[in-house]
């Protein structure tokens, strides 16, 4: 009793609290495991039905931290236009929606993007770049639908468009409205760029790779985005894009490195093109085995074949 008793309760509340910090020290820090998911699709210019993003994409984004969507050819007639669906504001960082450039300013934008600004003059210092969270009306269908699928527990980070290429970068919304890292929230300093590789030299966007860079916490991350150049004679040229993208992606870089070196983690996904070329259907008595849904095993290709393909591919189901 007496002073004793409250200087005993003194100590064992403080022995409390610290034991509940060290066990909160021990806790793993947000950042040390990232759940990111990343898709691409080529669209061939045709309305996707909601339905279809059951496949793949998990309703209220399952247990993913970071979802990361590229499509290519996504371009239809109703575009704009969804009768049937109510327009509703979604989440959203302020600034995170891209103009759809056309074909002709695209190519003049391009020319723009590679020869007026300098790589100096962009912001590369480490202080976090916050942006708050506010609600908008998603103009075009695909970004809708994709909201629709997240659900509001999610925020659209980021959108890049070129043409008819979109990436789109959503995050958890409490990662995006916190104070977690350093006074502000886990997803800071987003920015995009593009590159230009198709027609006209490599100045219309038909073809190219959208590119959307973010830090999660102390984590830096970069998505590349790609369509390359089809046809099995265009390997070289597949090479070529990629070092173009590579080259023109000083806007999200530090002038004197490319992407691969500048992030801890790159995503580098998309349309790439890159294919086997096998024999008519009647000679390929000639390969070991053949990969035609769940029936055969894999495709052993020729060591010759100029392409990325690995000597042991599967086609997927």
């Amino acid at each position: 009793q007496g002073p004793w008793a409250t200087a005993r309760r003194a100590l064992s509340s403080q022995l409390i609290a610290m034991a509940s910090d060290a066990a909160s020290a021990e806790e793993p820090a947000p950042w040390e495991s990232i759940n990111v998911l990343c898709f691409t699709w080529n669209m061939g210019d045709a309305k996707p039905a909601e339905e279809e993003l059951e496949h793949w994409l998990p309703k209220g984004g399952g247990d993913f931290d970071l979802i990361t969507i590229g499509v290519q050819e996504c371009s239809y007639s109703d575009w704009t236009r969804s009768p049937q669906r109510n327009k509703k504001r979604r989440k959203s960082l302020k600034g995170s929606q891209a103009v759809q450039i056309p074909m002709i300013s695209g190519a003049a934008e391009e020319l723009m993007h590679t020869l007026g600004s300098s790589p100096g003059h962009h912001d590369f210092s480490p202080v976090p770049i916050t942006r708050d969270v506010s609600e908008q009306t998603f103009s075009f269908h695909w970004d809708d639908i994709l909201a629709e699928r997240l659900g509001d527990g999610f925020v659209r980070v980021q959108q890049a468009v070129l043409m008819n290429m979109r990436l789109l970068v959503f995050a958890r919304a409490e990662h995006c409205d916190c104070t977690s890292w350093q006074g502000g929230p886990l997803v800071h300093t987003v920015k995009q760029t593009y590159s230009a590789t198709g027609l006209l030299a490599g100045t219309v966007g038909n073809k190219g790779g959208l590119v959307v860079s973010l830090h999660f916490g102390p984590v830096s991350l970069c998505f590349v985005s790609c369509h390359l150049a089809a046809h099995m004679h265009a390997a070289d040229k597949r090479d070529n894009d990629c070092k173009e993208i590579l080259q023109e992606t000083w806007p999200v870089c530090h002038p004197c490195l490319d992407l691969t070196n500048q992030f801890d983690h790159c995503f580098w996904f998309g349309d790439l093109n890159y294919r086997v070329e096998l024999k008519p259907l009647h000679e390929l008595e000639d390969y070991p085995t053949l990969a035609l849904g769940n029936s055969r095993e894999s495709v052993k290709t020729d060591a010759s074949m100029k392409t990325m393909a690995a000597a042991d591919w599967h086609q997927a189901d």
